[in-house]
């Protein structure tokens, strides 16, 4: 199966997941609409843009979910983890609401919206490494008014699902009462649950066999893990692993503990020296005071839902600054060594012993910066497991015609 394959089914299937929770009726991708969000995506990928766009499908307005992902190394970015992303704004939204949603709940909003039945998907990457991942709806979803009737609570019984008219063909498009036809009365299912564990860790072992009219059997195994008995009572059984911890036939890895904000600094501070005694670098400080700067402006990003670098200066002098952030699976939290290596993964982009034309290996070069000799950390993270980190450098490294003699090559 191809990337683009897997990615556009995951981001279905989470999607329908969800969806089926609020009473809304299962998407169907739609071949033309997922072209037009996969050319978005190759845009904002080439053009390095995070920003909505105002092209109609077909001469209809769509819908529109936006996300992005900067992590460490190679990682992949799933369907799961954007739609995860977007649904977790429930937390901040009003079921009561009738005319416009809560601020900062409108990708939750558009994912379960009844009236959306068609889904297009794209995914494109950055140089600098960023996924970002472009969902559209048809019909859109999102209109004042209409919220009451197009997003359900959890519980609670739903009216009859009349599907409106939507761009594109209508084959395959749910049936009326918002069920698969498919998944008619005479096709059966029995669930059998098993749980394990100890002080180590418990896990959930669930076995669904499928009974098709034709006697046909089919069985799949879901695995839940927590470091807890009270942690894995807490998950949804009916989620994918970036939503509730569930695996399909292997076991998801268990729930980290946070670290401290001390011991995140910690491991920021020692991840850093790691890497610069690497290339002969004398290492850092950590100060005090310049952390306190960094935790302000972390948490300036977070309020303002932003991710750009801070204008101002600290005590008169302006810093070195790199910026990371990510939305992490399971609960997980941003450590300090994955964040600088995260910077410092750009290594390959650099070339040693030139001053670059474009400063495509900026986080890696500051992180190793010779004349850099105190390091300042911030961390803050938002209601929907957003989680930015700044870290500021006092001197600034990154300075013109400098980077021969500050980025020396790794020791031998």
């Amino acid at each position: 199966m191809s990337s683009v394959k897997k990615f556009r089914d995951e981001m279905l299937t989470a999607h329908n997941l969800y969806r089926k929770k609020h009473h809304s009726p299962s998407m169907k991708l739609n071949d033309d609409l997922c072209k037009h969000a996969q050319k978005y995506a190759d845009y904002l990928g080439k053009q390095n843009k995070f920003e909505h766009s105002s092209d109609a499908f077909k001469g209809q307005p769509v819908g529109e979910n936006l996300a992005m992902k900067w992590s460490s190394g190679n990682e992949e970015y799933s369907g799961i983890d954007a739609t995860d992303q977007w649904y977790s704004e429930i937390s901040k939204y009003d079921f009561k609401t009738t005319q416009r949603p809560p601020q900062g709940t409108g990708h939750f909003t558009q994912v379960v919206w009844r009236s959306s039945v068609e889904l297009g998907v794209g995914r494109a990457r950055t140089k600098d490494g960023k996924w970002i991942a472009v969902a559209n709806y048809a019909p859109a979803g999102n209109y004042i008014g209409q919220f009451a009737e197009n997003v359900l609570p959890l519980d609670g019984s739903a009216p009859p699902y009349v599907p409106k008219s939507s761009s594109g063909s209508s084959s395959g498009r749910p049936s009326a009462n918002g069920n698969d036809p498919s998944m008619s009365g005479t096709t059966t299912k029995n669930t059998q649950v098993k749980i394990e564990g100890g002080p180590g860790g418990y896990k959930k072992i669930i076995t669904e066999t499928v009974t098709k009219p034709t006697g046909e059997k089919s069985v799949t195994t879901r695995t839940i893990t927590a470091a807890t008995r009270e942690e894995l009572d807490k998950i949804d059984d009916n989620l994918p692993a970036a939503m509730g911890g569930v695996s399909l036939n292997s076991t998801a890895p268990p729930a980290k503990k946070p670290q401290s904000m001390k011991d995140f600094i910690d491991d920021v501070v020692k991840s850093h020296n790691s890497y610069r005694k690497k290339h002969g670098v004398s290492s850092l400080k950590h100060n005090k005071s310049m952390s306190e700067h960094a935790q302000n402006w972390a948490e300036h990003l977070i309020a303002s839902d932003t991710f750009q670098h801070n204008q101002g200066t600290f005590k008169g002098e302006k810093l070195g600054e790199n910026i990371g952030n990510k939305w992490s699976s399971y609960g997980a939290d941003y450590t300090g060594e994955e964040v600088t290596k995260q910077w410092y993964d750009e290594e390959p982009k650099f070339t040693y012993g030139a001053e670059p034309s474009v400063l495509s290996a900026g986080h890696f070069s500051q992180v190793i910066w010779k004349g850099s000799k105190e390091i300042g950390v911030g961390k803050a993270k938002s209601d929907s497991g957003k989680v930015i980190v700044v870290c500021n450098y006092k001197p600034a490294g990154n300075m013109a015609g400098s980077f021969s003699a500050n980025c020396p090559p790794p020791k031998k």
